[in-house]
């Protein structure tokens, strides 16, 4: 499925004493059905510690309807080792688990067919499988974030995997990648390129991949 729609983000950042808090929060402005189409919001806590890993908490919520998603949330509990934080570059990578629930809802599936008889071919092909799936799993939590600055611009790329530990086989992934062009004290130019996976067994129609492509004025305050 292709198509185009307007988007919003706010990103928080607040680096206090006894702990450093982010949260970044996406959202579809344009729907056809329900609104909002797509939304997704993460927020985590890091706690700074004289060692080399940091404890780190956090939550994520997401709904998805083209993907039958109707509501995702989670835990993030784990720790983060920092190799590299310099004004122009980052590296580090966090490893912890997830603890999540999940609401899919196969009506959309149907909806999206566009004619009675596929609506039809959908029913019986979904017949033996419950139109509304409740799950709740506890996952391993991978991620590695990246920053580069070069002479003007700034490269972001962020990679998370989410290995299923109660569903065998499942299996997300998320791949997000940034680039920004200052074009003023506060106002920057940016694209991001934004790749899903997730292998999930409930609903066969599901395409596992999906690719975002988007760019926008960005305004620090």
């Amino acid at each position: 499925r292709e198509y185009d729609a307007a988007f919003t983000r706010l990103t928080l950042r607040n680096r206090a004493q006894d702990f450093d808090f982010r949260s970044d929060s996406f959202l579809e402005i344009s729907s056809e059905d329900s609104f909002p189409r797509l939304f997704r919001s993460a927020s985590e806590w890091r706690f700074p510690s004289p060692h080399a890993l940091q404890p780190e908490l956090g939550f994520e919520i997401e709904r998805d309807l083209d993907e039958a998603l109707k509501f995702r949330g989670g835990l993030n509990a784990g720790l983060t080792r920092v190799f590299v934080d310099q004004p122009d570059r980052l590296f580090e990578a966090t490893g912890g688990l997830n603890i999540e629930f999940e609401h899919y809802d196969a009506e959309f599936f149907w909806r999206e067919t566009g004619s009675g008889l596929r609506n039809r071919i959908a029913e019986l092909y979904y017949a033996g499988e419950r139109r509304r799936v409740e799950n709740q799993d506890i996952n391993v939590r991978l991620r590695l974030r990246l920053r580069q600055a070069f002479d003007r611009a700034v490269l972001s790329q962020n990679i998370s995997l989410y290995p299923s530990l109660t569903g065998l086989g499942e299996l997300r992934g998320r791949s997000e990648s940034s680039f920004q062009l200052p074009l003023a004290s506060q106002l920057n130019f940016r694209l991001h390129l934004m790749i899903d996976y997730e292998n999930e067994p409930e609903f066969k129609r599901m395409d596992n991949w999906r690719t975002s492509i988007g760019a926008g004025f960005e305004w620090d305050f």
